[in-house]
């Protein structure tokens, strides 16, 4: 059984993907998770250099909406059974074999890490509606999920979604929770793996762990805008080392 870690990235962040990378190939434990990035094409990452088992370059990269979920585009897709999508600032820093196995073991879900307890509550980072969800509904962050190829023709349900409400959106993340939670297809499994950093600790009553049991750690803010790799670097040598 194959897994596949991947990305997606532009020229803008591939000094924060070079890191995510390293981090990544330091902690895994295991030949049978491949990684592979989406990019534009005339990106200048390639498989070589930052030693990927894919590249998949799209024409029409839209970064803010719609390019973490078109994988299942990819020709090289039909060969992994589990796939975990991971912006280039959400750092692996444990082996991801655990979260690969709760994935297969529930393959009929999209499984996210939870960033807010109530999606009636939030802004246009979460919702584009004004639908009223159930009120135990969460917000989830679009920056980390999994899922197993039986959900692949549910993503492409979902491009068809974007293409249709992007318009009204502010970002993905927006889209992302009014969708898969209406389908009633989201569980919160990454919330056991994902640590959400923020420098304001905004999420202290939020994350389920500390950053010492985290295999993920993301660091949040400043969407859009690049982000200090030196900074996670301080950040997580400051816990490992």
């Amino acid at each position: 059984m194959k897994n596949l870690v991947y990305f997606i990235s532009n020229d803008k962040y591939k000094d924060v993907l070079d890191y995510n990378l390293s981090c990544f190939y330091k902690s895994s434990k295991s030949s049978n998770i491949d990684v592979c990035c989406i990019t534009p094409q005339n990106s200048s990452i390639t498989k070589e250099h930052y030693n990927l088992n894919g590249v998949y370059c799209i024409e029409n990269f839209d970064f803010r909406y719609s390019a973490k979920f078109v994988i299942g585009e990819w020709t090289e897709s039909s060969q992994y059974e589990n796939f975990l999508y991971l912006d280039t600032d959400a750092v692996p820093i444990k082996d991801l074999n655990v979260v690969f196995n709760d994935i297969q073991n529930e393959p009929d879900f999209i499984h996210g890490a939870i960033e807010c307890f109530n999606l009636n509550s939030r802004d246009h980072y979460h919702r584009f509606s004004s639908i009223t969800f159930d009120e135990s509904a969460p917000a989830y962050n679009a920056g980390s999920f999994g899922f197993n190829k039986k959900m692949l023709s549910k993503m492409k349900t979902f491009l068809e979604y974007i293409e249709t409400n992007k318009q009204k959106a502010f970002l993905d993340q927006s889209l992302f929770n009014e969708f898969f939670p209406s389908e009633k297809i989201i569980t919160p499994t990454l919330s056991k793996y994902v640590y959400l950093y923020n420098q304001d600790n905004i999420y202290k009553d939020i994350n389920k762990i500390n950053m010492q049991e985290a295999h993920i750690v993301h660091f949040l803010g400043n969407a859009y805008g690049g982000k200090n790799v030196k900074n996670m670097q301080d950040k997580l040598k400051s816990f490992y080392g």
